[in-house]
Order: structure tokens, then sequence, then C-alpha cells
């Protein structure tokens, strides 16, 4: 009897353990049934990663040849006759020297072209409109130097002074306009004018390192001589660049008079020196569109001259002429050279 109940038992617990299998069972159908379908894999699909993008310039596909600045043939040299010891013909556009008479980087003195620069440093560091007052620097021009008349207790602008500087060579209004601005790159406007000026010729100095002038050194802002104030060809030309890319530079470059009502008695006004652009004179020449002459013993008759020629300009540096008249002269035959090749 006990063997048949046993037997029970185990049959019952058998169904039981059926049961609850067929409950797991039919659960995991369930799921099957109601889970999102899953695309089957496609056994002929690329499973690799996509090949990244080349970053070089396929080599079949051409590339533009680097763009050059148009090129003049040069002038030859024995065919213009001169009394410069040193001059030039240089063409801003093509950054082109046609013509060079010695070394582009021999040693000259700049004598009154120093004025260039010497604007040119000023008109960075002042409004042309600013009025300045003369002082006492004006009696400290060394003897001999071409003067614009200036006396202690005039008053210009800055502009004028350029002017002053420009047309008549005056070594009064250099001396002036070094001052003021060195008072103003000293942030001292009761500095005395000789520590002024010397500060003025300081950054002369710097700012001609900045702009690459390697051939140059600057003792003052006239261009008095003095053995160790000089400059070359090569850096004359990117002076005559930078004056005429300067907007009151070339304006008064190229200005033939100028009359003032000052304190002073100037008679005739202020004449420019650079015969090229005076109508009355015989050096006349009407495609001349200013720059600057300059003298000293040591340095000889000199001039900038600057020309605009069929939408080119033209830059014709003269050194060293023994007669005055001789640098219009030897420009002028530069400038026929050119027009007439």
């Amino acid at each position: 009897m006990e063997q048949i109940l046993n037997v029970r038992r185990i049959l019952g617990v058998l169904c039981v353990l059926l049961f609850v299998g067929l409950l797991i069972g039919a659960g995991i159908m369930m799921n099957n049934l109601l889970a999102p379908e899953t695309p089957a894999e496609d056994p002929a699909a690329d499973t690799t990663a996509p090949a990244e993008f080349p970053t070089e310039k396929p080599t079949d596909i051409p590339t533009e040849p680097p763009t050059e600045k148009p090129t003049e043939p040069p002038l030859t040299m024995p065919s213009i006759s001169q009394t410069a010891k040193h001059s030039f013909i240089y063409i801003v556009e093509t950054d082109q020297f046609l013509m060079l008479k010695g070394k582009e980087n021999d040693r000259i003195y700049p004598a009154s072209l120093t004025k260039l620069f010497s604007t040119y440093v000023a008109l960075m560091h002042m409004d042309a409109e600013m009025r300045v007052t003369v002082g006492a620097e004006v009696r400290s021009v060394s003897e001999g130097s071409s003067k614009a008349g200036l006396t202690p207790g005039d008053v210009l602008t800055v502009r004028q002074l350029v002017e002053a500087m420009m047309l008549p060579s005056g070594n009064d209004a250099a001396m002036t306009l070094a001052t003021a601005a060195g008072r103003i790159l000293a942030g001292n406007s009761n500095l005395s004018y000789s520590k002024a000026i010397a500060r003025f010729v300081e950054e002369m100095n710097t700012t001609a390192k900045t702009l690459g002038l390697t051939g140059s050194h600057f003792m003052n802002p006239d261009g008095y001589h003095n053995t160790k104030h000089y400059t070359t060809c090569r850096d004359m030309q990117k002076i005559a660049t930078l004056a005429l890319n300067q907007p009151v530079l070339r304006q008064v470059m190229a200005t033939k008079k100028v009359v003032l009502d000052l304190q002073y008695d100037y008679p005739g006004g202020w004449q420019n020196t650079n015969f090229l652009i005076q109508p009355d004179s015989k050096y006349y020449n009407p495609a001349a569109i200013g720059m600057k002459t300059g003298y000293t013993k040591a340095a000889g008759n000199c001039l900038m001259a600057a020309f605009s020629v069929e939408g080119k300009t033209v830059i014709v540096g003269i050194f060293g002429c023994p007669e005055k008249t001789g640098r219009f002269v030897d420009a002028q035959k530069i400038y026929n050279a050119y027009t007439q090749r």
C-alpha cells in the first residue's frame, strides 16, 4: 500500500513539473511573437568599414601655376651718358630695377633726401592738421642749411611743416617737426628740443630696421652731412615708394608753390626746388609727379624723381652730380631712354 502512495506522489510531482514547463514554454513563445522583427543579415553585404577619403589632391588634376609679376627689359647703361656717380630707374609695379649705375648696396649720402623718410616717420605719429608752435629748435639749424624762414612763435600745421620741408627744403621745418614728434614719442611735452630730436632720430632708425632698410643709418632729420648718416640706392628706392604711398607726402611733393601768411616775410612763398614739376623751367616734364632734391658737398647734387608713364610709376634716383642742374639733365636722359626704348 505504501508503495502505491509513493508512486502517486512521484507522478504528482512530475505533473507539476510538466505543467510548469508548459507555462514557461508558452511564455517564451509569446515573447517571440510580440518582439519586433530583426532583419536577417545579408551574407552578401560588405561589413567592412568604409575607406577614408584621400587627403591629397589627385595627381591628375592640373593646378594653376604661381602668378609672376610682368617684367620689362633692362636699359643699356652705356647708352645713357650721366654725370651722376650713382643712379637708377625702378618700376614700382614690376618691382624691378631696369638700370643701376653702381651697386644697389653701395653706401651713399642722402643729403636732404633724408626728409622723405623723416617726414614719413613723423606722419606715422602725427595728424596732418595738428598745430605746432615753432620754438628755439630753429636756432639750432646748422650753418649753411637751406631754410624755410620759420621763427619762434610761428604756428603751423603738420602739413604746412611738411610743405616747408619738401618745397624749399627747410632744415628749420625739419627740426620743428622732429621736436614735436619726439615729444609725442617720449610722452613729454616739456622735453627739451635736443632730447626730443634725439628721440625722433632714434625712432627713424628703429622704423628703418622694421621696414628692412638694412643699409641706412640716420643721425638727424634734415640730412645735414655726417659720416654716420648714410643710405643706399636700394633703400632710397624703398623710401621713395613709401613716400609715394603716403597721401600727404604724395600731394605735397607734387606742389609747385605755397604762400603762407605767417609772422615772417618769405618773398614769393615756398617754391618747389624740383624743376621737373615747374612749368616755367626748361627741365619741366609733364609726366613728373614730384619727389625731392638734395645737396651737401659730400653728397653732391641729388634727386629723387617720380613719373607716371602708361599707368606705371617710374622712380629715378640721381646721386652725386657735380652741377646743380646736372641731376635734372640725368633724370631726363634716363626717363627718355625708358620711354623711347
